[in-house]
């Protein structure tokens, strides 16, 4: 943590003051908590003493060359917060959060002083985040399911599986594979599909027909596109606006290709900027046609026709697995045996299947050897055909005047992709 703006003090006064600092972001979370409640263990002074006792503790300790006396402290700190603790949970329950947290406010005073500070503070408001969310965990817990209690737990057991217990070795034609990658793109792919299903449970109809297409457009345009097409017919006095969701949840498939580049690939990232950005920007302006005028027509539950299925599908986790493992190879063997011609062909069959898996596939193999330029019209070409996949889709399924508003919007995404691709 920088403390220059500090320097104007004696070093024991600024590690004094930011001990302070951490009892008091502490000490303000907790005052404020239980400020409607008729006893409270501890507020504002007693973390900000408390933080001071821990700084004043660790120093006196380095200065006498004894350690011990840090975790002495620490047990009578303990003690102190045992019997508070008996006679609170005597008082009014068996609630614990409050004297936690102030053993907290006494570590990071010790870590002010062996010259952490800035992981201290740090320590202290992540403490009082989690703290002040209280209401909304609880709210959170009592509206998911057994299931979706399920599907948390398998995705930390993922975590560890993914990071941990995966071998960091490479194997396959060339060493192209590698398996901790293969489990780390599992659990980013995942993660986005977990974040959108979670979005479109709590967040549901007040999202409407755009925010619920953004959120679909996190984990699956193509769904979206599926849904909204068949729901268009069923109303097609809102045709119009399904056609704008359609084609907002096809702009978020380039948001994630940036994404996904970035975290695999940034110099592939800076090439593909121009494309998506054209892209996504040809979609927001027909988008934005569509609904200007027809403002204040939204459906309050639009959010229904989308299925949120499994919230975490370890069966699609795998398929996701062996399609990843696939477009790399066909990618790889596509390059050797047809060169660059037989590539961009290949891509543009991968990019029907699946945007995630062709986009990583190629960003990783873009790294490795540094064909940035290649792996970009790679890419664009799989976007342009997961494009063309979802016009010919909306063109048998939807309304009349969904498909046309659609096929316009997908017409000139295609039209500015082969135009970036021809002059590029």
């Amino acid at each position: 943590m920088d403390t220059a703006w500090l320097s104007f003090l004696p070093s024991f006064f600024q590690g004094l003051i930011i001990a302070l600092g951490t009892g008091l972001v502490l000490g303000l979370e907790r005052e404020h908590q239980q400020s409607a409640e008729p006893y409270s263990f501890a507020g504002l002074r007693t973390f900000s003493l408390m933080s001071i006792t821990g700084y004043l503790t660790a120093k006196l300790a380095v200065q006498a060359a004894n350690t011990w006396l840090i975790p002495l402290v620490a047990l009578g700190v303990l003690l102190l917060i045992t019997v508070a603790y008996w006679v609170q949970a005597e008082r009014q329950g068996l609630g614990i959060t409050t004297e936690i947290a102030l053993f907290v406010s006494y570590l990071s005073g010790n870590l002010v002083a062996v010259g952490y500070a800035g992981e201290a503070f740090g320590g202290a408001v992540t403490v009082a985040v989690l703290l002040s969310l209280k209401t909304r965990f609880k709210l959170f817990i009592k509206q998911i399911s057994q299931e979706e209690l399920a599907a948390f737990l398998k995705f930390f057991v993922l975590i560890v599986l993914a990071l941990l217990l995966l071998p960091d070795a490479y194997f396959g034609p060339d060493n192209l594979l590698h398996y901790r990658s293969i489990g780390w793109v599992i659990l980013l792919v995942s993660s986005i599909s977990l974040t959108g299903y979670l979005l479109l449970k709590f967040g549901g109809a007040g999202y409407g027909i755009l925010g619920t297409a953004f959120v679909g457009g996190l984990f699956s345009s193509t769904l979206v596109a599926w849904a909204f097409s068949a729901r268009s017919r069923e109303t097609p006095q809102m045709a119009a606006l399904f056609s704008g969701g359609i084609l907002l949840s096809s702009s978020v498939m380039y948001l994630r290709v940036l994404f996904l580049t970035r975290l695999f690939a940034p110099e592939l990232t800076r090439q593909l900027l121009l494309p998506c950005a054209l892209m996504f920007l040809v979609n927001a302006l027909v988008v934005g046609f569509l609904y200007a005028p027809r403002r204040g027509q939204q459906m309050d539950h639009v959010a229904s026709d989308i299925p949120l299925g499994n919230p975490l599908d370890l069966k699609n986790a795998l398929y996701f697995a062996v399609l990843y493992v696939g477009v790399s190879l066909f990618m790889h063997y596509s390059r050797q045996e047809l060169g660059e011609s037989g590539s961009f062909a290949s891509a543009a069959f991968s990019g029907i299947a699946d945007m995630d898996a062709i986009t990583i596939s190629t960003s990783q193999w873009a790294q490795r050897m540094s064909t940035y330029d290649y792996a970009a019209r790679t890419i664009v070409i799989a976007a342009l055909s997961n494009t063309v996949f979802k016009a010919l889709l909306v063109l048998v399924r939807s309304h009349p005047h969904t498909r046309k508003y659609a096929t316009i919007g997908f017409s000139l995404v295609c039209v500015a992709g082969a135009l970036w691709l021809a002059f590029h």
